[in-house]
């Protein structure tokens, strides 16, 4: 039988990713996050309210981690 992989949405530009794919993790109050890079890591540790707010969950996920960050003005190396 095969397993479904659990799937996390980056909070800082909406991408959607499996733990493994994650380039960064962050743990704010005793839950885990993750990133697709260590610039949204980074992001979102500078002010973690702002990514957990209801409004920034309504963000539609991507798959282009470049095209995202350059609509958030975050530089993706």
């Amino acid at each position: 039988m095969k397993q479904h992989k659990r799937l996390y949405k980056d909070r800082v530009c909406g991408m959607v990713l499996g733990r493994k794919a994650a380039a960064a993790e962050c743990v704010f109050r005793g839950k885990v996050y993750y990133f697709c890079a260590n610039v949204c890591c980074e992001t979102f540790k500078a002010n973690p309210q702002k990514f957990l707010h209801k409004r920034a969950r309504r963000r539609t996920g991507s798959r282009c981690r470049q095209h995202q960050h350059q609509q958030l003005g975050l530089a993706c190396h």
